[in-house]
C-alpha cells in the first residue's frame, strides 16, 4: 500500500516510496512539494520531471546513522489510522472516542454510580 500524504492541507496524494518511512506523531522528517523552478539541484540524471513538481523528504532534526526516518501520516484517532493505513499506533496522542452524554449516564447507571430512577429520556 502507498502512504497518503498532505503537505499543504489542500488534499492528499499517494507517494509510493513513502511506505519506507514509518508513522510517528513526532517524526524525524517531513516532506514538501517543490516546483521545478524551485529545484536548485541541477542533477542531469533527473530529467524525468523537468519543470514539474516533485516531493522532497526533509529532515526535521539531525538524524544519526541507523536512526529510523519517520514521517507523520496525520493527527488522526486510532479508528482512522486502522481504516486508512491498516495499523493502530501505540500511545497515539490524537486518539479519542466520541461518546454521548446519554451513553455516559447509562454507563454510570449500569455501574451503580447513578440512581436507576434517573430519567434519561431528555438527555441527548
Amino acid at each position: 500500500s502507498s502512504s497518503s500524504s498532505s503537505s499543504s492541507g489542500k488534499g492528499s496524494v499517494l507517494v509510493p516510496l513513502f511506505d519506507m518511512a514509518n508513522h510517528h506523531p513526532n517524526p524525524t522528517a517531513t516532506y514538501r512539494l517543490v516546483s521545478g523552478s524551485d529545484d536548485n539541484n541541477n542533477n542531469d540524471d533527473d530529467d524525468d520531471n523537468e519543470g514539474g513538481e516533485s516531493i522532497e523528504l526533509v529532515a526535521r532534526k539531525d538524524i544519526s546513522e541507523g536512526e529510523e526516518i519517520t514521517i507523520s501520516y496525520g493527527a488522526y484517532p486510532n479508528s482512522i489510522m486502522a481504516k486508512c493505513y491498516g495499523f493502530v499506533p501505540t500511545n497515539n496522542p490524537y486518539d479519542f472516542e466520541r461518546v454521548s452524554m446519554r451513553g455516559i449516564l447509562q454507563a454510570a447507571m449500569d455501574a451503580g454510580a447513578l440512581l436507576e430512577t434517573t430519567d434519561l429520556s431528555k438527555v441527548e
